[in-house]
């Protein structure tokens, strides 16, 4: 019996996809409030599939998608108020310098890195193609 109340029974499986080292500390919170056996839960992690599921799917269009939802999580809200108006600008200013800053050093670090950043677009996908579409090395 465990110490910790059951909240729920959950008689499915779970998958869990992209579930990276957050979630590694979040699991053992799941097993000890969901009434779930550990094999009825699957893990997609990035070394199985997210390199590939990247590569034609996410950064092959866009360089930051992780920048880009933070920006439609800050920036889209009903009501914008003065303060949330300061964090917004706050928090987009730290982001765009930042970017800069992460791709001088992949600039150095990965000279391809160059070409990459000619064909694809930095925070909105683009409608025209630049480009055949970036060769992506095979670990960044």
């Amino acid at each position: 019996m465990s110490q910790y109340p059951v909240h729920v029974a959950f008689p499915g499986r779970l998958v869990f996809v992209g579930f990276g080292s957050i979630g590694q500390g979040v699991l053992p919170l799941i097993l000890r409030h969901v009434a779930i056996k550990p094999d009825q839960i699957t893990i997609v992690s990035a070394d199985e599939l997210g390199e590939k599921v990247a590569a034609e799917y996410g950064i092959r269009f866009i360089r930051h998608p992780l920048y880009l939802g933070f920006f439609l999580g800050i920036w889209a809200t009903p009501t914008m108020t003065i303060a949330h108006l300061v964090f917004a600008v706050m928090c987009s200013a730290y982001i765009l310098v930042g970017t800069r800053l992460e791709e001088r050093d992949l600039r150095k670090v990965h000279p391809e890195y160059d070409r990459y950043a000619r064909e694809v677009p930095r925070y909105l996908p683009s409608l025209r193609r630049r480009g055949n579409g970036p060769e992506l090395p095979a670990r960044v």
